[in-house]
Parts: structure tokens; sequence; C-alpha cells
């Protein structure tokens, strides 16, 4: 075979072989996105299946398996079970719980948002 041949098999197979690396790349980030999508999905039936959360006004996001839910909890032991039950759910690499605990003034009246 000549150089030229050569050199342009080389070059063709490099070539091939840039393209499938940078399609299994996209393939995997684009699997990352739709595992946090069902994570997200799974996290928010658990909630909503379990008795104590299921009225529970939350937004649940998921970041790399990590599940972050923010909110308003209507106690302590509720914001501790929605976390206990997130990490439950397979898939879950984390858990950051940004509820807030709604709690009322007896002298006021007025209700009340606390960390």
């Amino acid at each position: 075979m000549n150089k030229k041949v050569t050199f342009s098999l080389a070059l063709i197979a490099a070539t091939g072989a840039v393209l499938l690396a940078s399609a299994c790349l996209r393939a995997s980030e684009m699997g990352g996105v739709l595992e946090d999508s069902s994570i997200t999905t799974r996290v928010r039936e658990s909630l909503r299946n379990h008795p104590r959360t299921s009225d529970l006004a939350a937004t649940v996001e998921t970041t790399r398996g990590v599940v972050t839910v923010a909110g308003i909890a209507n106690n302590t032991p509720e914001k501790a079970l929605v976390t206990k039950i997130i990490a439950d759910v397979e898939g879950v690499n984390g858990v950051i719980n940004n509820l807030t605990i709604e709690t009322q003034d007896v002298s006021d009246g007025k209700t009340k948002s606390n960390n």
C-alpha cells in the first residue's frame, strides 16, 4: 500500500474514533438527565403515596442523583419524614431538604415560616 492510502485510512479511522467517543459522551450525559428525571418522578410518587406527605406542597428537583426539595412542611417530624422517604428512593445519592416549617403564633394568629 502506498503512503497516501495508508495515511488516508489512518485519518478515517481516527475520525471515526473521535465521532464514536463524542456520541458515547452525549449518550452518557443524556442518560444522566433521563436518570435525574426518573428519580424526580419516583420521589414525587413516593411523597404523594405516603399518607403523611400526600398533601405536601413542595417542589422537587434532581441533579446528578441529589434531590432538592423545597416548600412548606407542617412540622419538624414531617420534614424529617420527607428526607427519609426521598433517601429511600432508588438512585438518590443525597437529599437537600429546604422545606420550611409553618407555625402559627398563638398571640397574634399569624402564620410564620421557620427553617
